[in-house]
């Protein structure tokens, strides 16, 4: 005796065709969030060039301030000499003068930190360029004998006659 056996669904409930479906809304949704990840690639990229492009102006402009800071304090320390300049004028031009090269100081770092967002958005960041980029947050330059201050910076002169003494003479009893 020999048989065949022969099963043909005639209604399975949808569950195929429901299958089918599912399988093309999630194609669509794979391509939507494909689609959205180069979206934000190329925004994450444009806005770290905008930054750079915007660093390079900030860097320029602070190092002008800065420049400018340093000859408004010698001048003021030059006035307090020859007794035109108070000594609150001096306080005044060296605090400028401290906010000028910390200005100066933090747009560097943001400028540095644009090129590094610009390099990591492009996938051109590499490990020999991340060395060279801490070098130059580390380095140091000696300004004057014993003085050291981060690269960028340097003190402001130092008077002969400081316009505040450290330790004021006590008053004299009558």
């Amino acid at each position: 005796q020999i048989g065949i056996e022969f099963s043909l669904p005639l209604f399975s409930g949808g569950g195929d065709e429901a299958r089918i479906h599912q399988a093309e809304y999630q194609s669509i949704a794979a391509q939507d969030a494909v689609e959205q990840a180069s979206r934000s690639a190329v925004q994450q990229a444009r806005d770290a060039y905008l930054g750079v492009i915007s660093g390079i102006a900030n860097v320029r402009a602070l190092r002008q301030a800065l420049a400018s800071s340093r000859i408004s304090y010698v001048a003021t320390m030059a006035g307090y000499k020859v007794g035109t300049q108070t000594e609150v004028d001096v306080l005044n031009a060296l605090s400028t003068l401290v906010a000028a090269q910390t200005n100066y100081a933090s747009s560097r770092y943001n400028y540095i930190d644009s090129i590094v967002a610009l390099q990591y958005a492009a996938g051109t960041l590499h490990p020999q360029e991340v060395a060279t980029i801490d070098s130059w947050l580390t380095k140091t330059v000696r300004v004057a004998p014993g003085r050291i201050t981060p690269s960028g910076m340097t003190p402001p002169p130092t008077p002969k006659n400081p316009p505040l003494p450290m330790n004021p003479p006590a008053p004299k009893k009558k």
